[in-house]
């Protein structure tokens, strides 16, 4: 077992998993039970032989995200591997979702086949372990520990190894059972005289219906009425959500939107974060609002229906707490480039350009200092990290051009006089008879004042 605590560690243990074929997985998370669920932990196993866990990646990814959105693009991403999870719908909640290619599923498979043909007590991966496998001390009690403290005991750790362990032997158990027994077929024909365009619908339960058959009937037939009556069923449910349809979109389009309004803003909180010119923390809203989003799409997947009580998905709360969230960011984004711009951009004085644009000689370098200041003044507040490499650029160029203006055509002592005049005015001990003549020669005289002290 190698448990690997350190980002640089675990990125690199992902980079090199990336090149196998298939890689058997499982997760622990913290807070299961609650709202606000987190993913604590990452299991790998990549050597099927392997019975002890002695090779069984545990990647700590407890409050990294970074790492998780790693592992997704590398791993779960990447259509090469297969995946293989007991229960995945679970895991792939907290690994990608929608972006996951090429999942295979072992709870899938032994539904497939179907408990009775297992003949196994039931299909969690503990029991397949135990009564497939033959796996003697299986821990079934460390799976409900807190997964949030740290350290973690050694149990916890043992545990979290053996699942993938278990899960690698169920996968092979499985697929020997179908090549040697063929997979389960869910599709029936209808008898003769029945007419399959009808829709089917069935008043009892289930259980009930398949107790009422005859004691005669063969065991595959009752098998097909169960798998029968659970399609049938499914299909009225589908029927239903598609009548419903239009308020699964309004909700989804919800959510979307403001993952879409939000994600920019949090670019830009990134980039300014980099530059260490940021002292605000908004860590605890957006944890509020990204849980809110995992615990009602946990729900949706569970029941569709259930994002459509009003009690469940508080739209009015969600959107207004989306609002609140981006109005803040954009109000301290707006504040702490303000600050920036007034501790890195040189000062200009309109009154003192326009007077030096009276010269033929710096019109040209005045014209490009306006322009500069100008398109500095634009940006509301840069959006990503190439956006504030941009604007720092532009300061930069400002910064070069202001500093030209200590040209060689312009004597020193005017130099003097009118950089004090651009800053808190020139007092009159500056005002030297050279200065005096050469303002009246360039017909700058009659712009500029002086202080007498």
């Amino acid at each position: 077992m190698f448990y690997l605590t350190q980002a640089s560690e675990i990125q690199a243990i992902i980079t090199g998993l990336a090149s196998r074929q298939i890689l058997w997985l499982d997760t622990e998370v913290a807070d299961y039970d609650t709202p606000f669920p987190k993913l604590s932990l990452i299991q790998v196993l990549a050597e099927p032989k392997d019975l002890a866990g002695d090779s069984v990646y545990i990647l700590d990814v407890f409050k990294q995200p970074d790492i998780v959105r790693y592992f997704i693009t590398q791993i779960m991403a990447n259509a090469k591997i297969e995946k293989v999870f007991h229960n995945s719908s679970f895991d792939l909640k907290y690994l990608g979702g929608i972006q996951a290619q090429n999942i295979t599923c072992t709870l899938k498979i032994a539904r497939k086949i179907s408990r009775d043909r297992l003949l196994t007590s039931d299909l969690k991966l503990k029991t397949l372990a135990k009564e497939l496998c033959n796996f003697t001390h299986v821990d079934v009690e460390e799976g409900r520990s807190d997964w949030g403290r740290r350290p973690l005991s050694q149990k916890q750790l043992d545990y979290a190894k053996m699942d993938t362990v278990y899960l690698a032997q169920v996968h092979l158990c499985l697929n020997s059972w179908v090549e040697s027994n063929g997979q389960l077929s869910l599709e029936y024909e209808m008898p003769d005289g029945l007419d399959n365009s009808q829709n089917l619908t069935l008043p009892i339960e289930t259980e009930t219906f398949v107790n009422q058959l005859p004691d005669s009937t063969p065991k595959s037939l009752k098998e097909k009425c169960q798998q029968l009556i659970i399609l049938s069923q499914r299909k009225i449910d589908l029927k239903k959500y598609a009548t419903q349809l239009d308020g699964f979109t309004s909700r989804q389009e919800k959510i979307t939107n403001a993952v879409r309004e939000i994600q920019p803003l949090i670019i830009a909180l990134k980039a300014f974060r980099q530059r260490s010119t940021i002292n605000f923390d908004l860590n605890q809203k957006l944890d509020n609002l990204l849980n809110f989003i995992t615990y009602t799409e946990e729900n949706f997947r569970k029941n569709p229906e259930w994002i459509l009580d009003n009690n469940n998905f508080k739209g009015n709360i969600f959107t207004s707490s989306v609002e609140s969230l981006r109005n803040t960011l954009r109000q301290n984004l707006c504040q702490a480039w303000k600050s920036y711009l007034t501790q890195h951009v040189p000062s200009t004085n309109k009154e003192m350009l326009e007077i030096f644009a009276g010269l033929e000689s710096l019109r040209p370098i005045i014209q490009t200092i306006c322009l500069l200041d100008r398109q500095i003044q634009e940006v509301e507040f840069p959006k990503n990290s190439e956006d504030f490499d941009r604007v720092d650029k532009l300061i930069e160029e400002l910064r070069q051009s202001l500093e030209s203006l200590s040209s060689d055509k312009i004597p020193e002592d005017v130099q003097k006089f009118l950089k004090a005049a651009t800053h808190e005015g020139a007092t009159i001990d500056l005002l030297t008879p050279e200065v005096k003549q050469w303002l009246i020669q360039h017909r700058l005289a009659n712009s500029l004042r002086i202080r007498l002290t």
